[in-house]
Parts: C-alpha cells; structure tokens; sequence
C-alpha cells in the first residue's frame, strides 16, 4: 500500500552562494519513496528586478551506500495528503547549509534552473518517477545559491510517494 505526503518549507532568508540542500528524504526500512514532485516560489519584491533575476541550478539526487546527513536545517514533518492513514516512516531536513554526502554513489537524476522572478512546479510523469529505497537518500539541491540572498518569504513543497 502506497500513501501519498508533502513536505513543506518556508523561510525569510535563502543562504546565498553556497550548495544547500533544500529536501533530504531518507527512506524507512523495505519502505521506498518516489519522487513526485516539487514547487518553489518566493513572495515579496526584493528579487524581483531585472538587475535581481538569476536562474538558480537545482538538482534531484540519489546518494547511495553510506549516507552522511546534511545539517544546519530544520525537520518539517511530512503531511499525509489523504485525509485519513498513517504518518510518514521516511526521516525529513529541509534547508541544510552543509549538504549530504556518501562513501557510495551520487547520482544526479536531474538537473534544471529556476528562475527566482518566477514560481516553479515540477512534477515527474509517471514513468519517469525517481525511487530511493533504504540506504539511499533523496536530495534536491540547489547546487549553486543565489548571487545574494533571498530575503523575502520562500515557499517550497515536496510532494512524495511512500511504499510498504
């Protein structure tokens, strides 16, 4: 049985110039996690100018083998999406300024840029879903921070799939 979770994040400040790590999902024992989807957008006018406008690298990424977590984040808890189930069995960071790293693979399933003038959803058609089993972890990454920071309100939703 599947059940279907978001996670969310919201902030004043995004760190500016430095990898962070916006998710890490790890998964649960025999409970794999697929990736579904992802929207972001900030709210105010501080980055809104043309001088401002800036495509941020974001990446979608399986660590594997040995996982050395993030930190410097927080722990949002994961939200069922149906009104009714369990909770979440997979751990939860958001925000971490030191990323994750591994002694195994790192595999960078995707790679895009995003405008921070613009809202972004992205959502992964069904045959192309990432799946992270136990041992692995699930990172979007902003491979690069902005030029400045972002010092209006960030929202950011990660929408996910656990299995078991």
């Amino acid at each position: 049985m599947s059940r279907f979770y978001t996670v969310t994040y919201k902030a004043t400040t995004l760190p500016a110039t430095n990898a962070f790590d916006l998710f890490e999902i790890t998964p649960a024992d025999d409970k794999p996690v697929i990736f579904h989807g992802l929207k972001i957008a900030q709210a105010g006018t501080a980055d809104y100018g043309d001088a401002q406008e800036e495509g941020v690298p974001i990446q979608i990424i399986r660590l594997g083998a040995t996982v050395t977590s993030g930190s410097g984040g927080t722990t949002p808890t994961p939200r069922l999406v149906s009104a009714t189930g369990t909770a979440a069995s997979f751990t939860t960071e958001a925000a971490n300024t030191t990323v994750a790293t591994t002694s195994g693979t790192l595999e960078e399933l995707d790679d895009w840029a995003w405008n921070v003038r613009m809202p972004e959803t992205y959502f992964v058609t069904p045959e192309f879903r990432y799946e992270f089993v136990q041992g692995q972890a699930l990172l979007v990454r902003f491979s690069v921070g902005p030029n400045d920071a972002i010092t209006s309100l960030f929202n950011a939703t990660l929408f996910v799939e656990e299995i078991g």
